[in-house]
């Protein structure tokens, strides 16, 4: 087999691998593909995605009400280099000569936003059990229910050392 042969079968071993679900991958990291345990594998999978994201969703709204989307930079077009000339009912509207370009959204700008909207996400999730606001792979705890004001109760006076 040549090289080249090999670089191909490589490529499209990865080729085929990025077009394999999610799911998919799971359940083969787990080593339960081509086995009975594959289906109730999937069905895990599946459940888990639900319930995280329907959880996610609701943490990120309530990230939203500090850090609405609109905050986000979506990057925009302008014109450059145009002029206004006359009766021109083009498609630009009545610029010549003049190009359109693309600015990039701010990915520092986002990422910073994306930094502290999961200072308000993280803490939430891990109220719902999960371990990690990013992925649910991370697994779950036991959600502890709030901390109660401890309270001591008296006890009977025959229970008392001092009494004895």
């Amino acid at each position: 087999m040549t090289l080249s042969k090999l670089v191909l079968g490589g490529f499209l071993l990865l080729v085929l691998n990025a077009c394999t679900a999610d799911d998919v991958l799971y359940c083969r990291q787990m080593g339960v593909e081509g086995t009975t345990e594959h289906g109730k594998c999937m069905s895990y999978y599946h459940e888990q995605e639900a319930a995280f994201d329907a959880d996610r969703h609701m943490c990120a709204r309530e990230a939203d009400e500090t850090y609405p989307p609109h905050l986000y930079d979506y990057g925009s077009y302008a014109s450059v280099g145009a002029g206004w000339g006359g009766p021109f009912t083009g498609p630009r509207g009545g610029f010549y000569g003049g190009q359109s370009i693309r600015i990039e959204p701010d990915r520092r700008h986002n990422a910073e936003l994306d930094r502290l909207r999961m200072r308000i996400i993280e803490p939430c999730m891990q109220q719902h059990g999960w371990v990690s606001g990013s992925s649910w792979q991370a697994g779950r705890q036991a959600v502890r229910p709030p901390k109660q004001p401890r309270v001591t109760k008296p006890q009977a006076a025959e229970e008392l050392p001092w009494l004895k």
